[in-house]
């Protein structure tokens, strides 16, 4: 049985090492977070241009991959739009070797509901200090953070908070962690920044140092690995459950980038934990007992070793008169069912296509996503039936009842399960100091008007129990001016119920975030 630790104690423990070790340390981040789509979008662009080859779909992206694909770049071949991606990037490299010390302030009307790439909260207000010191071989960062929802407790958080070492080519760290696995730049079906990020420790490659096909010597595949085991909280069905979650991706070819993702549910408080349960449930012995007809509620808690899920990707990249246009698609899958001899089963699906616009000057990242975490479940659970409709099952597991889920809120898409979502948007820097983001969303959320817990709340679909339509207009401005970066947005949002006890709305909300350099 491995040894069981408390949320609580994880971040006790953590936050007092941090602060013990925090003074010995001058400089720096190591890594690109997700809490900047402006940059993202100014990195992918001197990849699609062919600038640099090193894989972008796994986030957190180390820092050091990106400085050295950078030294490799003749800024005098470049065009207007890569050389002004170029200084953007590399200006922001230059200032994570500096010493941070960072007081971020949240303003909002409203919680975030649905969480994406970039964005800047969750919880409508909060205080939060950022504090990142980085030496030759260890990185810290400690995040203490006071928001509007734990005002009455004594606790604060310290999400983005870690401390880091660097072995070779390779990083350990320990921490609390946003991370993105996937090629989306809405949401993706795996892994997001939805929910708040849970305490882990992982093992990340620092470089995409590329490895060379044997008699094939001119054929050099950049490609980057990270792995974490992570715990949930304690107020959950199943105490303090914990999560393995692998990334790996590579790039074949220059315009070529394929990613695989990994993640199991296990253990926790009542649940089997050994490295035997590990084993049984990364190797697929899974869905216990169907082989002699199905599974009694008891023998699957008793045998099952895991809730899992698999997803794969890809993104293809073409330039036509020199303007990069991209096709990327990630597919996501539950564990297997035996009854039909599936490696995976309940699959959903994401596809999406981006490129670059100059309009009146300005260059622009636009980009148009379509979404389902739909999948038709009847099968399953009911032999040979034709399938009815019949959905509740991603992101679900009839043992760990509250699922791939945080604090509420959903690990893999924005938008849970059984949900289309269509989305165009556009992200632009205006110049070094000015950027905009906007977002046009229609959404048709939990379309099968059912949810696996109707009657708790602490289960089931943590966006809405029943069918909702949306349409939600979104748009934030960002200035950069000294030692101050100010970030003000709002949107529109208009839900169409199908039940007809809830009547439509439109609900607008503004915030405004307040960076200051210390």
């Amino acid at each position: 049985m491995f040894f069981k630790i408390t949320t609580k104690f994880f971040v006790a423990t953590f936050s007092g090492t941090l602060f013990y070790i925090l003074p010995f340390f001058v400089e720096a981040e190591p890594w690109v977070d997700t809490s900047n789509v402006f940059l993202r979008a100014d990195i992918q662009l001197l990849a699609d241009k062919g600038h640099i080859n090193i894989p972008l779909t796994t986030f957190p992206l180390m820092w050091a991959d990106v400085g050295s694909a950078l030294t490799k770049v003749n800024e005098h071949e470049l065009d207007k739009e890569s050389k002004s991606a170029y200084w953007h990037v590399k200006q922001k490299f230059n200032f994570s070797k500096r010493n941070n010390k960072i007081i971020e302030m949240n303003f909002a009307s409203d919680e975030k509901r649905f969480t994406g790439f970039g964005d800047e909260y969750r919880d409508a207000n909060f205080i939060q200090g950022h504090f990142s010191y980085m030496g030759d071989s260890w990185a810290v960062k400690l995040s203490p953070s006071i928001s509007e929802d734990l005002r009455r407790t004594e606790n604060g958080r310290l999400d983005e908070s870690y401390a880091a070492y660097f072995l070779g080519n390779w990083v350990i760290s320990i921490g609390m962690q946003d991370r993105w696995f996937g090629p989306g730049w809405d949401t993706n079906l795996a892994l997001t920044n939805n929910a708040r990020p849970m305490p882990a420790i992982a093992l990340t490659r620092k470089s995409s140092t590329p490895f060379t096909l044997p008699f094939f010597n001119d054929v050099k595949i950049p490609w980057t690995v990270t792995t974490f085991m992570g715990q949930f909280e304690e107020e959950r069905h199943v105490h303090n459950a914990w999560l393995w979650g692998f990334r790996f991706n590579f790039k074949p070819s220059q315009n070529l980038e394929l990613g695989v993702t990994r993640l199991i549910q296990w253990n926790g408080d009542g649940r089997p934990g050994g490295l035997d349960t590990f084993w049984d449930a990364l190797t697929g012995k899974d869905n216990c007992a169907e082989d002699l007809g199905g599974c009694s509620l008891e023998d699957r808690f008793k045998y099952e070793p895991g809730n899992q899920q698999v997803a794969v990707d890809a993104r293809y990249t073409l330039n036509y008169f020199s303007r990069p246009a991209s096709l990327y698609v990630q597919m996501l899958a539950e564990d297997g069912n035996n009854k039909n001899n599936d490696l995976v089963a309940q699959k959903v699906w994401q596809y999406g296509f981006d490129t670059t616009l100059n309009i009146a000057d300005t260059f622009f990242r636009v980009y148009l996503e379509y979404t389902d975490s739909f999948s038709d479940c009847t099968p399953a659970r009911a032999g040979d039936v034709p399938g009815v409709g019949l959905g509740n099952c991603i992101y679900e597991h009839e043992v760990y009842l509250t699922g791939m889920r945080y604090n509420g809120r959903n690990l893999g898409s924005s938008y849970d399960n059984d949900a289309e979502s269509v989305v165009f948007g556009m992200v632009s820097q205006l110049n070094g100091l000015e950027s905009w983001e906007l977002k046009a969303k229609y959404l048709d959320l939990n379309n099968d008007n059912a949810d696996k817990y109707p009657d708790d709340p602490n289960n089931g679909n943590t966006v809405t129990h029943i069918a909702e339509e949306m349409l939600v207009l979104s748009l934030k401005y960002q200035l950069h001016q000294g030692k101050f970066k100010y970030t003000l947005g709002g949107s529109i949002n208009h839900s169409r119920f199908e039940n007809d006890d809830e009547d439509d709305n439109t609900q607008p909300t503004l915030f405004f975030n307040l960076q200051y350099s210390l």
